[in-house]
C-alpha cells in the first residue's frame, strides 16, 4: 500500500487558521447572500436593495471588495484622511513666536496667543492670532514652550484685574507702539459675552 501525501504548496497555506470576521463583517456578508438570493429569484438590484434596507451602492461595494480582498474586505476601514493638512508656518515664522526675551515666559507664563501675536508683528511678520495659537500648540507639544500653569477660579473679578496686570504688563515689556489684541464688541475683557 502507498501513502501518497498533497502537494507541497498546501502544507504552509493548511497552518493558516480562516480569518476571524468582526460581527460587521460577518453581517455584511449575510447581506450580500441575501442579495444575491433576491437577484437570483428574478428582482432587479434596486428592488432588491429595497427589500433589504440598503444602498445598492453600499451592495456593489461590499461585493466587489469580497471579489478582490476576500472576507477580510468586508471589515470596518478607517476613515482617517489619506492626506493630513500640515503646518503652513515657516522656520522663520517658528523661531519669531518663540524669540521671548530670556525668562519671560517664566515670569509671565499665562501669556497666550493675544499678547505673543506680537511678537511676530516687530519683527515684520503678518500672522493672525489663530497661527500663533497653533505654533504654541506645537512648541508646546515639542516641550519647547512652557505650559502654562491651570487656571484659577474668577472670584469676584479676580481674573479680570489680574487680565488688565498683564495688559499693564505687556506694554511695559513691548512699550506702547505693540497692541495686543482687544476684545470684540459684546464681550468682556476675559472674551466672555456680556
Amino acid at each position: 500500500m502507498q501513502v501518497f501525501g498533497l502537494p507541497r504548496v498546501f502544507y504552509p497555506i493548511a497552518r493558516h487558521s480562516p480569518p476571524q470576521l468582526s460581527p460587521q463583517a460577518q453581517e455584511r456578508r449575510r447581506w450580500l447572500s441575501a442579495w444575491e438570493a433576491l437577484l437570483k429569484g428574478g428582482l432587479t438590484t434596486g428592488e432588491a436593495s429595497e427589500v433589504l434596507g440598503i444602498s445598492r451602492a453600499s451592495l456593489h461595494r461590499w461585493r466587489s471588495r469580497l471579489k478582490t480582498q476576500g472576507p477580510r474586505g468586508l471589515e470596518d476601514r478607517s476613515r482617517k484622511p489619506r492626506n493630513k493638512r500640515g503646518p503652513t508656518w515657516s522656520l522663520e515664522l517658528i523661531l519669531a513666536t518663540q524669540s521671548f526675551p530670556k525668562g519671560m515666559r517664566e515670569q509671565y507664563p499665562r501669556w497666550g496667543k493675544d499678547k505673543l501675536v506680537a511678537l511676530p508683528g516687530r519683527q515684520g511678520f503678518r500672522v493672525s492670532t489663530s497661527m500663533v495659537g497653533r505654533i504654541l500648540t506645537y512648541l508646546k507639544a515639542r516641550g519647547e514652550v512652557l505650559k502654562e500653569p491651570p487656571h484659577s477660579p474668577n472670584l469676584n473679578g479676580q481674573v479680570e484685574r489680574a487680565h488688565r496686570t498683564h495688559i499693564e504688563e505687556f506694554y511695559e515689556v513691548y512699550g506702547e507702539e505693540a497692541e495686543p489684541a482687544q476684545p470684540q464688541p459684546g464681550t468682556s475683557a476675559l472674551g466672555t459675552r456680556l
